[in-house]
């Protein structure tokens, strides 16, 4: 720890510290790791940086890179174009109620259409001891929303089932129509029953 007693870091232009140290994959937690704590409880300095240069330039022995650091050895690629569909899967085409939290939209509630599991991005996980990189689907669950005739993905929104016709009402800004037709198909049959 001698180089962090007289080390200053870098910074970006609106004073940040830049780090050096990436997340680990190893326990998924690099801010709050055990070992790094006791690191930091050991390190006796008087610099004014000590504890951020710790968490940021320290690794442990079994530090793994969070994403894939070049260079490596590759001696295969692999695509898993299947992804694992969720015990929701069942509900697809499902009325629910959903809020979008993206910029440029409100937040109300509005009428969606549960559309399942879908892809929205490849993932690529690099094997040591394979040396192989596998790509993944990530998926995440898409919602039709015919307000905004646009379908939102999870990742930018909240959102459940409807179970009830009482859930209608907490609805305010969609086109009546929508709701209506939404409201008469459930009286109609117990389609959206998740029970």
């Amino acid at each position: 720890m001698s180089d962090i007693k007289s080390f200053k870091p870098k910074f970006t232009e609106d004073n940040q510290i830049i780090p050096k140290q990436k997340f680990c994959a190893s326990c998924k937690k690099r801010m709050e790791c055990d070992k790094l704590y006791k690191k930091q409880q050991e390190n006796k300095t008087t610099n004014e940086y000590a504890d951020v240069l710790v968490s940021m330039y320290y690794t442990c022995d079994e530090h793994e890179a969070m994403y894939i650091e070049f260079p490596i050895l590759v001696n295969g690629i692999s695509s898993e174009l299947a992804f694992d569909r969720d015990d929701n899967e069942q509900y697809v085409g499902k009325f629910c109620l959903a809020s979008v939290n993206a910029v440029g939209y409100d937040e109300d509630l509005h009428l969606g259409v549960y559309l399942g599991m879908m892809p929205i991005s490849i993932i690529s996980l690099y094997d040591k001891k394979s040396t192989t990189i596998i790509n993944r689907f990530n998926p995440s669950p898409a919602i039709y929303i015919p307000y905004f005739n646009k379908v939102f993905y999870g990742m930018n929104m909240r959102w459940d089932f409807i179970d009830s016709l009482e859930d209608f009402d907490l609805i305010k800004m969609d086109n009546s129509l929508y709701v209506n037709m939404a409201k008469e198909s459930m009286k109609g049959n117990d389609s959206n029953d998740r029970h």
